[in-house]
């Protein structure tokens, strides 16, 4: 048996102020891959998953209630983490699984501030910072079929820097009915498809910015959207992997355009 529990602290020094403090053990189930197998290898069961998290953090509601702000820093200690990487399966070499680090800690601050300067706009933002790290040598496949000491890197598809923004204006066009345009910009840096520091599965940071306008009834019945998705056409890669002799880049989607319809009955 693997009881999970939590303890915090949190102190409100005034009406628009709360600090907080939490201590955190939890466990996930042993599990295999779901990913497409082609041998039992690939469905072997890894450990189970275990933390120990800290966490210590402020919200903080400003200027007349028209600005919130949160931050949060927190520590997380894992034994036994799950992530994907690459399992051996002759004669196919290595095919993507799930494998079990020993020992991996991830220490990170995110904030987030959403304003109100004016009726009808809403301005919000968020950044993370993400420093994972594996603390104990740990042999693993990289994606090229090499051996490797993981001890000391990243987690693969972990950016460091994570940024978001997004602003939103809505107002009245008659008794009933109102519009609203609206921007949202995403951003995070360069991370890896895979262990063992080899450049080719680097994966380059990027920025995708998204438009939307729209109408919507006053009573939040139906709305009606027109929305474009990286309008900027950005080309980048989600992830590089090894197959056979060659690698292989999934990308994200190019410039896309749509509406959407909804209704409340």
């Amino acid at each position: 048996m693997s009881p999970s529990w939590k303890a915090g602290l949190s102190w409100k020094p005034s009406d628009a102020t709360l600090l907080y403090a939490s201590v955190t053990r939890g466990y996930k189930s042993g599990v295999f891959s779901t990913l497409p197998a082609l041998s039992l290898a690939q469905l072997a069961p890894v450990k189970q998953e275990s933390i120990l998290a800290y966490e210590v953090g402020l919200k903080q509601q400003l200027l007349d209630n028209r600005a919130d702000i949160t931050l949060a820093a927190f520590h997380y200690d894992y034994d036994d983490k799950q992530l994907l990487g690459y399992i051996a399966v002759p004669p196919f070499g290595n095919l993507p699984g799930i494998v079990s680090i020993p020992k991996s800690r991830v220490n990170g601050i995110e904030g987030s501030l959403s304003w109100r300067p004016v009726t009808g706009l809403t301005l919000s933002g968020g950044a993370a910072y993400i420093a994972s790290k594996v603390t104990r040598s740990a042999t693993e496949y990289d994606a090229d079929s090499n051996l490797v000491d993981v001890k000391g890197e990243a987690f693969p598809f972990t950016p460091k820097y994570q940024l978001t923004g997004d602003a939103q204006y809505e107002f009245p066009v008659s008794q009933g009915l109102s519009a609203f345009i609206g921007a949202n910009a995403r951003y995070q840096s360069l991370s890896a498809a895979s262990f063992g520091g080899n450049p080719a599965y680097r994966l380059p940071g990027y920025t995708l910015l998204d438009l939307r306008a729209g109408i919507f009834s006053g009573d939040n019945r139906w709305r009606f959207e027109v929305w474009a998705h990286n309008v900027t056409d950005k080309f980048y890669a989600t992830n590089v992997i090894h197959v056979v002799d060659t690698r292989v880049r999934h990308v994200g989607m190019p410039a896309t355009y749509g509406v959407s319809i909804s209704f409340k009955i």
